[in-house]
């Protein structure tokens, strides 16, 4: 269990979506390897998962709805219904969402299931295809600190499984540094105003170790944690002898900097004296789908258009809406004669009030398209 930690601007969450090949705008330099040679997308799909920072559900529908929809797109087609039903009442159980699986998940306008478990939720559809690696954005972001522990508790259960998590954290508390075994530290460059590493290594004491060599006092009457007190060094927080650029230099000319230098360059340089890749390349957007159209359309047909019909607020927005205006504009044919000069402006105003409200609610649909495409790309996109 690694955390990837660092100053604001350092590029936590991009270095994260680099690795975990989510990344699709702008050029990455290098080689992203993975057991030592370049994953086909088959294998990303296949060995890791991602958890966004922010949780993207869908309010209407209950835990194992939400769980079951995505399985149903996001899992190949290799697998019977029966197995991914199967395969989604284990991943309930695992996250401890047992109690609420039938609760609907809620939103801003109707109560619903509490933070920590709408974060449990995130992380059980990242785990459907049983990742190697998973990867998790800010898994604490919106939560308190109980909440926070036993999030990160059950996250370090799924790391002691067997499997690699990576996650990026802003400033964890002390009990929630203790579950992880290494950090990677980053820092921005105050000259290129780019992230360098600072420190990759073993979390805890060693961590501690390694800085207050450099010179840092660790005092515990500033500092609550072994976390706060690297934040505050790498931010400029604690006054030293080194400024940030420094930190960077030094980092590199530490044993611990040539050892992972030299590691890295042992995996990578066989590749690319066979291959010659390693240099800048484009990212590019592909979309793979792990079912086939008419399969992914009944799906989302059968549970977001069910779900719709049990909301609300979709009832009135989309239904209602329409009654009314249909009888406003019905009630202004009242006027039994058209043929006056004052009938003909009834009718061209009609003409012109159907089309303005039409437009009008429309204007409602809006909200819905951008809060719901996040859900769309998260379940559709096999990844």
């Amino acid at each position: 269990m690694i955390a990837l930690m660092g100053s604001s601007g350092a590029g936590k969450s991009t270095l994260m979506d680099v690795i975990s090949k989510r990344k699709t705008v702008g050029i990455v330099e290098g080689l992203i390897l993975f057991d030592g040679h370049e994953p086909s997308h088959a294998e990303i799909g296949r060995d890791t998962g991602y958890v966004e920072q922010k949780d993207t559900l869908w309010g209407t529908f209950t835990v194992r709805e939400m769980i079951m929809y995505t399985a149903l797109l996001k899992m190949s087609s290799k697998y019977s219904r029966a197995q991914k039903s199967a395969r989604v009442d284990e991943v309930i159980d695992q996250m401890g969402l047992t109690k609420s699986k039938n609760t609907k998940i809620g939103g801003a306008m109707t109560r619903g299931v509490s933070g920590g478990e709408a974060k449990r939720i995130s992380i059980a559809l990242g785990l459907l295809n049983n990742p190697r690696i998973l990867f998790l954005d800010e898994p604490t972001s919106g939560l308190d600190s109980a909440t926070s522990l036993d999030v990160m508790g059950t996250v370090k259960d799924l790391a002691l499984e067997g499997r690699t998590v990576l996650t990026t954290i802003h400033q964890p508390s002390g009990k929630i540094f203790s579950f992880y075994d290494g950090i990677i530290l980053l820092s921005r460059d105050v000259d290129t105003r780019s992230g360098n590493i600072v420190y990759f290594g073993e979390a805890g004491k060693v961590l501690k170790g390694y800085f207050e060599d450099q010179g840092y006092e660790y005092n515990r009457k500033e500092v609550d944690n072994i976390a706060e007190y690297v934040l505050n060094i790498i931010s400029g927080g604690v006054k030293g002898p080194q400024g940030g650029n420094e930190l960077i230099v030094r980092y590199h000319e530490s044993e611990g900097g040539e050892l992972n230098h030299n590691i890295a360059e042992g995996i990578a340089r066989p590749i690319l004296d066979k291959s010659g890749a390693g240099g800048a390349s484009k990212l590019t957007q592909e979309n793979f789908y792990a079912n086939g159209f008419l399969s992914e359309f009944m799906t989302i047909f059968m549970y977001k258009g069910k779900s719709q019909f049990t909301d609300n607020f979709f009832l009135a927005s989309r239904i209602g809406l329409w009654l009314v205006s249909g009888l406003l504009i019905d009630s202004l044919y009242a006027t039994p004669n058209y043929k006056t000069p004052q009938g003909l402006i009834i009718v061209i105003a009609v003409l012109f009030i159907t089309v303005f409200i039409t437009g009008l609610i429309t204007v409602i649909y809006i909200p819905a398209l951008v809060i719901d495409k996040p859900v769309f790309i998260l379940s559709l996109i096999h990844i």
